[in-house]
């Protein structure tokens, strides 16, 4: 698994989760820089994101940004 690839597998829930069809996901992404990032959305993010990846809610909370989670789902070593 890599950087990309976990890029690639968390398009389609930022696309729904954020009403955005055409979102461009990067490593500094936070609710700082995107408009629709707030509370509701960014629960339902976490919820698919665990889901996908079955990773504990804990684990997902200490992201500051999309590069933080995507340093969690690379530590976990897991394959979706």
């Amino acid at each position: 698994m890599t950087q990309e690839s976990i890029k690639l597998d968390l398009q389609p829930i930022f696309v729904t989760v954020f009403s955005e069809p055409n979102i461009l996901i990067t490593e500094n992404m936070n609710a700082k820089n995107l408009d629709k990032w707030n509370s509701v959305t960014h629960l339902t993010m976490i919820r698919e994101v665990k889901l996908f990846y079955n990773i504990k809610l804990k684990e997902l909370t200490l992201m500051k940004n999309v590069g933080d989670m995507i340093q969690i789902i690379l530590g976990r070593n897991l394959g979706a």
